[in-house]
């Protein structure tokens, strides 16, 4: 299965920038990043894990709001203003997908869930 080919590149492209600059943000120095994909029967995953501090578990359904600030201590000015992971979303929606993040063992963990075509 192709993925690339069954998205749309641009937005792919733009879904998976986002959430790298975020991990990038909030990964802490000498930390890691890691980017993986894989597929099951019900769904073709990437996944971005930085090994960045937990969020709280009251935060992590209301990351994709349009302008949610979750945990203060996670805000920088640099960011896009509570847009990034909203875009994220909507660009899901368009390919009849998911936009997700949890903590794991790793770090936090923001995957993006397309059905299988």
């Amino acid at each position: 299965m192709n993925l690339i080919r069954l998205a749309l590149p641009d937005l792919l492209q733009r879904a998976l920038a986002n959430l790298l600059d975020n991990a990038l943000l909030h990964c802490p120095a000498n930390g890691t990043i890691a980017v993986s994909a894989s597929s099951s029967a019900t769904s073709i995953r990437l996944s971005v894990t930085n090994s960045g501090d937990a969020i709280a578990a009251k935060h992590l359904p209301r990351l994709f709001e349009r302008f949610y600030r979750g945990d203060q201590a996670r805000s920088h000015s640099s960011e896009t203003g509570g847009l990034g992971l909203a875009i994220v979303q909507s660009i899901m929606a368009l390919h009849d997908g998911q936009a997700s993040a949890e903590n794991s063992a790793h770090g936090v963990c923001f995957s993006l869930d397309f059905p299988p075509y």
